[in-house]
């Protein structure tokens, strides 16, 4: 019973958070002046347009997607997908620079629909981070 118990715990351990993971890829770049937006997401256009003036013509660039209703089949994720929340969809905000490559990545496992506050959070924690 105790072996139960503990894998039981260790399922819901890992399970889908509230947590974001954020990635630096590139250190140096602890400013940014601007920002453009790459979406193909009308949704996530319209939200973080809302939250932010983005520029044309900038050279450094946030990619922005999410999604939801994911369904994962694999047998191997059951005892995790009937054990703990098992993430539904996501959001990812990525920032590009023209000539440094992948600089920063926040990405946040969802158990709903992405919400207007997910979206704020996570620009908030990007604006807060680049100073913008």
């Amino acid at each position: 019973m105790k072996i139960i118990t503990f894998i039981f715990i260790i399922f819901l351990l890992f399970g889908c958070s509230d947590n974001a993971t954020i990635n630096h890829y590139n250190k140096k770049v602890k400013k940014l002046p601007c920002l453009k937006l790459q979406t193909n997401d009308i949704f996530l256009f319209s939200k973080l347009s809302k939250l932010y003036k983005f520029r044309k013509s900038c050279d450094y660039e946030l990619q922005a997607s999410q999604k939801s209703g994911i369904v994962c089949n694999s047998n191997q994720n059951a005892p995790k997908k009937a054990l703990s929340n098992f993430p539904h969809g996501f959001l990812r905000l990525d920032i590009y620079g023209k000539k440094e490559g992948l600089i920063y990545s926040y990405y946040l496992d969802t158990d709903n629909k992405v919400s207007d506050s997910m979206i704020k959070k996570g620009f908030d924690t990007i604006k807060g981070e680049f100073g913008l």
